[in-house]
């Protein structure tokens, strides 16, 4: 894994995180106007909501890898 894969796992794990937000707030604001949709966009967030973490959990055991020490003494932080 290289810096710019690190940063791509951090930058998606918060657009999962912001997306399943939005999702699960717009799911619950309408749940009775707009019907089934609101059930996907709840189980939709609670996917998105759910692999953020995930993803955090990947690129951390990535980096307690042997020799990954060696490819991240080259980043700027």
């Amino acid at each position: 894994m290289t810096c710019n894969k690190m940063r791509g796992a951090i930058m998606l794990s918060g657009a999962f995180l912001g997306v399943g937000t939005l999702l699960h707030l717009i799911g619950v604001s309408s749940s009775d106007q707009w019907g089934p949709f609101s059930l996907i966009a709840w189980y939709s967030s609670f996917a998105l909501i759910l692999t953020s973490p995930l993803i955090l959990l990947f690129a951390l055991f990535m980096t307690m890898l042997p020799g990954s020490d060696k490819r991240f003494e080259r980043c700027n932080h």
